[in-house]
């Protein structure tokens, strides 16, 4: 697994920030990589399952790979988004006895918890994280997906002790089941 990770770090880590682009909606979708979505212009309602969350900027979704979602956006304009999309198999190589780092993502029901509020020292911490990973991408020398991949764990760790240390979990609202087929 690391091997693949060496030879094409885009195959198991995907980093996608997109800013100042027409906002598009997708379809109802599964895909086999999880994903972490970070919010820092506009809005959006993402609907993860059977629950919606409205958006904010610096508000972050975590979505693992058994959780269907899509995302309807609430305004016209500009927009800007951090995804990472990852493989969950390759991270589990770095879990360990005292943590796992998949542990957000896996431990809790699909469709709840997905959205956390961040504060602004969070925000900040989380931008930090963000910017290392956008300049270790941005140039091609000996060691940067070494330096990639443990910008990516630290992400991976920060999102943890979010979630389940201090972090203001945000409740979507359940939709009825009646209201489904029209989502």
């Amino acid at each position: 697994m690391l091997e693949s990770y060496y030879s094409n770090p885009e195959s198991c880590i995907m980093y996608n920030h997109k800013k100042n682009i027409q906002a598009k909606n997708w379809d109802y979708h599964l895909h086999d990589s999880y994903e972490i979505y970070f919010l820092l212009e506009g809005s959006t309602n993402y609907f993860i399952g059977k629950t919606i969350y409205n958006l904010k900027p610096g508000d972050l979704v975590i979505i693992n790979s058994n959780e269907i979602h899509t995302h309807s956006f609430q305004m016209e304009g500009n927009y800007e988004r951090i995804l990472i999309m990852f493989d969950p198999q390759m991270v589990r190589l770095f879990n360990s006895k005292d943590f796992n780092l998949l542990s957000c993502f896996d431990k809790r029901d699909n469709g709840e918890r997905n959205k956390i509020s961040l504060r602004r020292n969070q925000i900040e911490e989380l931008l930090n994280i963000f910017n290392r990973i956008e300049a270790v991408n941005s140039y091609e020398v000996p060691g940067n997906k070494h330096l990639k991949l443990s910008c990516f764990i630290e992400l991976l760790v920060f999102i943890n002790k979010v979630f389940l240390d201090y972090g203001e979990l945000t409740e979507g609202f359940a939709v009825n089941d009646k209201l489904l087929p029209v989502f």
